[in-house]
């Protein structure tokens, strides 16, 4: 049995997931339930209680230390409790890598629990490892003697938390970072990186240690990150950038991936060619060692969503630092949800594989949702609009939706925001006065929700009187769709925190996090997804797999002069094919074999 890692745990613990119930453990002495359920929690936290390697031992002496320290404030205890939670805790299998609690229910019909060093020594039993998210013989045992858990459906957390046991976690070289991407979804995916470099420097182009992009269901590949990813800080620079491919027709040797999102001009090697993806995707962004010796991810999803994401540090860190709200040491997603759902992807925000030229028409899933798009998204999308055109409700509503939205303007020009002003009134371009703190309000690019309010656990990080510089006061939708009646023209940046409360949804959204960590992994679709993934794979044959109307023989006939065609770009007859797709070419037709 494999344990769970502390980043594991510690999205169950910050989630909101169905924790173990701790609450047997109370005494005389300390009789606050709840109190010593917290310091557990936050001790296993601390401590890493699944960690694989370390010993019960070990565990108990970094348990003890952290009471003696009381880092965090739920490790504030009286010594009555400090004491009840070392005893609750040293009946515990943290730190047994092959350990469980022994569910027995005795013949006066009490159930007795006891550790066991393995399932085998757990004897007409019930035997409960970590797996099921409850480490102590105060709470792994239910009352008919079975373990706790099993009599109800796994929450998501928890059976994420479970298969991410499973992973390994992957080295660093000397000095170096790395980072694991990790494919929670039942479909192969295209990874994809950029090629980052530093001010002055040329881009460097990575390459994952498995020698290929192709990431399969369950599956992860390694990235070690160069120093030349490092302190891609300043004018000039192009900080690194990860994000996952969906329904891709590829093959390695041509250099060819034709892919429905996250799609780099039909490019397999996206870092190699160094480039970036149009549409919606969601990207891990990064600063690898910054000025502080940190390192900053994000997740953007400013241009909108393809696949759910995470980010977790891993290994040796500080893990919590409570003074600084921005430390990565919690999830910046919700479990399983997906942006991609009709339930929170309107209609007019939604992109359908039927709306792609390399759909195959007449094939089934052409209402398959690829992707959701965001409020920016949705009209820089395929193509941006010209930085000098002019955002007129009436006369151009694409462009005045685009330059709110993506605070767009040209540049050298005149810039509508940090202007001075004195209230909303005397906003441009749909901004917002902003008094940041400083006394001296300027209108602001801003974030627009659909309601009338959004909670602080949804939309994260907002203005307050007491945290004035968080962002701007959010505007409503209604702000920038009033001046063209149409309320549809705004998803909402509460509509995609519902899913990614920590995801950066505008351009100045203050979504960015700190970690000192050395290894980090991406999780595409954490937890997995109910919503159908288009599953990538080889290119397909023209005369095979297209159906007549696409007209091979036709095409065929009219390419047969073509010298060295592998590949073509076929579209329905009479449209003429792209006879001949070279190596690292796109097609805007669908790509097919000859």
């Amino acid at each position: 049995m494999r344990l769970l890692p502390a980043g594991a745990l510690a999205m169950l613990l910050v989630s909101g997931a169905t924790l173990p119930a701790l609450a047997n453990c109370v005494s005389d002495k300390c009789p606050d339930a709840e109190l010593v359920r917290q310091a557990r929690e936050a001790i296993q936290h601390v401590c890493e209680c699944t960690r694989s390697g370390q010993t019960h031992r070990a565990y108990m002496r970094c348990a003890k230390r952290a009471l003696r320290a009381a880092s965090v404030a739920e490790l504030t205890l009286e010594r009555p409790c400090r004491k009840l939670v070392i005893r609750c805790e040293n009946r515990s299998i943290c730190g047994a890598p092959d350990a469980v609690v022994c569910c027995k229910t005795r013949e006066n019909g009490e159930i007795g629990a006891s550790v066991r060093k393995s399932e085998e020594q757990c004897s007409n039993g019930a035997a409960c490892d970590a797996a099921l998210g409850f480490y102590s013989t105060f709470d792994a045992c239910d009352s008919d003697g079975t373990c706790t858990g099993l009599t109800s459906e796994p929450s998501c957390e928890v059976k994420r938390a479970a298969f991410e046991a499973t992973l390994p976690i992957p080295t660093p070289l000397p000095d170096r970072y790395v980072v694991q991407l990790v494919n929670e979804s039942d479909e192969t995916l295209l990874a994809a990186a950029n090629a980052a470099h530093q001010v002055g420097k040329p881009p460097f182009p990575v390459l994952p240690r498995e020698g290929t992009w192709v990431l399969e269901p369950k599956g992860v590949l390694t990235i070690d990150i160069p120093a030349e990813w490092e302190h891609t800080i300043g004018a000039g620079a192009v900080s690194p950038v990860f994000w996952a491919r969906t329904g891709c027709r590829f093959n390695i040797e041509h250099n060819l991936a034709q892919c429905e999102t996250g799609n780099c001009s039909g490019i397999y090697d996206c870092s190699k060619a160094n480039q970036s993806a149009p549409g919606p995707k969601s990207l891990a962004e990064w600063t690898f060692n910054d000025t502080n010796n940190n390192c900053a991810p994000d997740i953007s999803v400013v241009d909108g969503v393809n696949l759910n994401m995470d980010i977790q540090p891993l290994g040796r860190r500080t893990v919590h630092k409570p003074e600084d709200p921005h430390w990565l040491d919690h999830p910046l997603t919700t479990c399983g949800g997906d942006l991609r759902d009709p339930d929170f992807c309107p209609t007019e925000f939604r992109l359908k594989r039927s709306d792609l030229s390399m759909f195959i028409q007449g094939s089934p899933g052409g209402d398959d949702i690829v992707g959701c798009l965001s409020n920016c998204g949705r009209y820089k999308f395929p193509t941006e609009p010209d930085l000098h055109c002019t955002p007129d409700p009436a006369t151009d509503r694409r462009c005045y939706y685009w330059k709110s939205f993506c605070c767009a303007f040209p540049v050298p020009g005149t810039s509508p925001y940090d202007v001075p002003c004195t209230n909303d009134a005397d906003r441009g371009q749909n901004g917002g006065c902003w008094n940041n703190g400083n006394n001296m309000p300027v209108c602001a690019c801003r974030a627009f929700i659909k309601e009338e309010t959004c909670p602080p656990d949804v939309c994260t990080f907002p203005y307050t009187p007491e945290t004035p510089s968080n962002q701007p006061p959010f505007g409503h939708c209604s702000d920038v769709t009033d001046a063209t009646g149409d309320p549809g023209a705004c998803v909402g940046d509460d509509t995609f925190h519902r899913v990614m409360p920590y995801g950066l949804t505008w351009p100045n959204d203050p979504e960015t996090f700190f970690s000192d960590a050395r290894i980090y992994r991406i999780v595409f679709a954490p937890g997995n997804t109910h919503v159908p993934i288009t599953p990538s794979g080889p290119i397909p044959h023209c005369r095979d797999d297209l159906p007549a109307t696409y007209g091979y023989e036709q095409a065929n006939m009219l390419c047969s002069g073509v010298p060295d065609r592998v590949f073509a770009g076929a579209r329905p007859a009479p449209a003429p094919w792209d006879c001949r797709i070279g190596d690292g070419i796109a097609t805007n037709g669908v790509l097919c074999r000859w």
